[in-house]
C-alpha cells in the first residue's frame, strides 16, 4: 500500500507564505538592529519590516474571507513548489554571511525579486475580487520593491562594504 501525501491545496499555500512574510519581517527586524550606528539603512530595514507585516495582514484577511471549497482546492503546482523553495530558503541563515551593508542589500534583493511577491500577488489578487484591491495588492509590491531601488540609487553614504555590521 502506498502511503501517499495529499495534494498541497490554496489553504496550505496561504498558510505557507504567511509564514514566509513573517520570516522576512523579522529578518529585516534583525537587520536594523545589526546596522542600528547606520540611521539610513535603518530607515530602510524597518519600512521593509513594515510592509512584510501588511503583507502577512493582506494574507491573513484573505485567507479569512475565502470560501472552504476555494481554500479545499489544490495549490497551483508551480507556485507550491515556488513556496517550497522560498521557505527552504527562509530557513537558512540567511543572516550569518552579512557582513556589511551590501551583504544585507544584495540578500533583501534577493528575497524581494524572487518569487515571493509573485506568489503575494497571485494569493491576493486571485482571490480578491474587487479591482480596487487587486491595483491596491500590485501598488503596495511595486512600493516595497521601489524602496531598494530608491535606496541603492540615493545612497551617498560611505562605500557600502564599509558600512559594517554591530
Amino acid at each position: 500500500m502506498e502511503n501517499s501525501m495529499p495534494a498541497p491545496t490554496l489553504r496550505d499555500l496561504f498558510e505557507r507564505s504567511i509564514h514566509i512574510e513573517k520570516q522576512a519581517e523579522l529578518v529585516y527586524r534583525e537587520l536594523a538592529k545589526r546596522f542600528a550606528l547606520h540611521p539610513e539603512s535603518v530607515v530602510l530595514w524597518k519600512a521593509l519590516a513594515e510592509d512584510e507585516v501588511v503583507h502577512a495582514q493582506v494574507l491573513t484577511q484573505v485567507l479569512a474571507s475565502a470560501s472552504p471549497e476555494n481554500l479545499a482546492s489544490p495549490a497551483p503546482a508551480q507556485v507550491w513548489t515556488n513556496v517550497s523553495a522560498i521557505l527552504w530558503l527562509m530557513s537558512q541563515d540567511l543572516l550569518g554571511s552579512i557582513r556589511c551593508l551590501k551583504d544585507a542589500y544584495e540578500l533583501a534583493h534577493q528575497l524581494e525579486y524572487s518569487e515571493v511577491n509573485a506568489i503575494f500577488e497571485f494569493l491576493a489578487v486571485d482571490a480578491i475580487p474587487g479591482n480596487v484591491e487587486r491595483e491596491f495588492v500590485r501598488r503596495h509590491i511595486r512600493l516595497h520593491q521601489k524602496r531598494l531601488t530608491d535606496f541603492s540609487e540615493t545612497y551617498q553614504g560611505k562605500n557600502w562594504q564599509e558600512v559594517l555590521m554591530q
